[in-house]
């Protein structure tokens, strides 16, 4: 073998193992973080019916600020005869509501809630209770809601899910 397809040979195996290096550290195949905003199901509890709202795998140190909607542009339709006035939002895993309204037939709402320590990056954020006569379901208008990490920025790659597939349940109350 000559000197020249040494060297040739050389650099192929010094490329090869580059890239296969690269490829270990998860420099490729490795698709970004898109964090889930969960629905959970409607559950009736005590005469009442309850919904949670969870965060997973929640991009760029998690989330600490919520907003669903506007006053003018409602974020949270709730369907099945419900009685607006009955709706409240309650924080979970150290989240405070500090806005809420509902009203309207089909109810529809907004919310902010807030974190007041470092932001999660998955577990329970809040509690929805609300009274209905029919079989109540609630949705989220993803569009409409907007959450933030404390640098302060918006988190832009999440998706709502409100799939069977995803557990959601309260800590320590049940």
């Amino acid at each position: 073998m000559t000197s020249k397809a040494k060297r040739v040979g050389s650099i192929l195996l010094l490329v090869a193992v580059m890239l296969t290096l690269t490829a270990c550290f998860g420099q490729w195949f490795t698709a970004p973080q898109v964090g889930k905003l969960i629905v959970g199901a409607v559950v009736p509890v005590g005469g009442r019916y309850e919904v949670l709202i969870s965060v997973a795998d929640m991009p760029d140190g998690g989330v600490a600020g919520i907003e669903f909607g506007t006053a003018l542009q409602p974020a949270v339709t709730f369907s099945g005869n419900v009685d607006a006035t009955t709706i409240t939002a309650e924080g979970l895993s150290g989240f405070r509501v500090t806005a809420q309204s509902y009203a309207g037939a089909p109810a529809e709402g907004c919310l902010v809630a807030v974190y007041g320590g470092s932001p999660i990056e998955g577990g329970p954020v809040l509690k929805l209770s609300f009274e209905a006569t029919g079989n109540p379901t609630v949705t989220l208008i993803q569009a409409r809601v907007v959450l933030a990490n404390d640098l302060p920025t918006w988190i832009v790659a999440w998706d709502l899910v409100t799939e069977a597939a995803y557990y959601t349940k309260e800590v320590g109350t049940r």
